[in-house]
């Protein structure tokens, strides 16, 4: 049976991430919220990717050979060179609840 990552590090919808599905790579720079990482051979574009031991919540913006510039949604202060980037094969996604149906959001504000 495929080991299975923690809870913290399911992807969209509550999918489990399998170790033996997950493409590893990792964090080769951080400045700010933007995270390099390098070993991301076989990612995607605007892919879902969790970084670092606290499974921070990130999306692949850039691909250059094998290394990813990655938009990171969350604090990344406790990041350093060499933490773990998992790829979770999934779109950045979120489940909305009926009661924003019909209705227009400004993202900026």
């Amino acid at each position: 049976p495929a080991r299975r990552v923690p809870a913290a590090a399911r992807g969209p919808l509550n999918q489990a991430v399998t170790m033996d599905t997950a493409r590893i790579g990792g964090v080769f720079s951080v400045s700010g919220p933007v995270v390099i990482a390098d070993k991301m051979s076989g990612a995607a574009m605007y892919e879902l990717v969790r970084v670092g031991h606290f499974k921070l919540v990130g999306e692949i913006i850039r691909l250059e050979d094998d290394k990813a510039t990655i938009q990171v949604y969350e604090e990344t202060s406790g990041l350093t060179v060499g933490d773990p980037v998992i790829c979770t094969g999934q779109p950045l996604s979120l489940q909305l609840g009926p009661g924003v149906m019909g209705r227009i959001y400004d993202g900026i504000q």
